[in-house]
């Protein structure tokens, strides 16, 4: 009767050990990864303005990194980061937010057999909103977390409507003096 009980046990163990190497071996394709940041707007964004930039690798298989956004106070996240279909064709892809470092998200663009492999393209949307004047960068890290892959600048400043109302508060200044 006991080795009844021990032989499910067995295979549940097995079980575990092979889905732990096969997430070893997907991340292990890391070092062929050439994740880039695409569609961060060239001109300033505005405050509650929200853009989407999107992490696209130009080569296939999976890989692992980190997203910052470096000054919160003037950019940050709005919402998860959603997968695209391409970095998430056997819906084992991951994400994880760590509010203790700031503005980090964690991920992993993974795909297990039998489902498909995960392809060259467009992988992951980034939702990034305007919350204060100046100027902050979005971070692409290997899965080392050190490792800049890609960085780019994203301006925010005030909408319009709070630029006139400024520059009518000076006019009404001078006039004052």
């Amino acid at each position: 009767m006991r080795e009844k009980s021990e032989k499910p046990e067995r295979k549940e163990e097995m079980m575990k050990m092979s889905f732990a190497l096969l997430w070893v071996a997907g991340l292990a394709s890391t070092a062929v990864a050439d994740p880039t940041l695409l569609g961060v707007p060239s001109q300033p964004i505005g405050i509650g303005e929200v853009v989407t930039i999107t992490v696209s690798n130009s080569l296939g298989g999976s890989y692992a990194g980190w997203l910052e956004i470096s000054t919160p106070t003037v950019a940050t996240f709005v919402g998860t980061p959603e997968f695209t279909p391409a970095g998430n064709p056997g819906g084992t892809s991951q994400m994880k937010y760590w509010p203790q470092y700031g503005a980090w998200y964690e991920f992993s663009v993974v795909s297990f057999p039998p489902s498909p492999a995960v392809q060259a393209g467009d992988h992951i949307l980034v939702h990034v909103v305007g919350v204060g004047e100046g100027t902050t960068h979005l971070n692409l890290y290997d899965s080392d977390g050190v490792t800049l892959r890609d960085q780019r600048a994203v301006a925010v400043i005030p909408e319009p409507a709070t630029i006139v109302l400024l520059g009518l508060g000076g006019l009404l200044w001078q006039r004052r003096k």
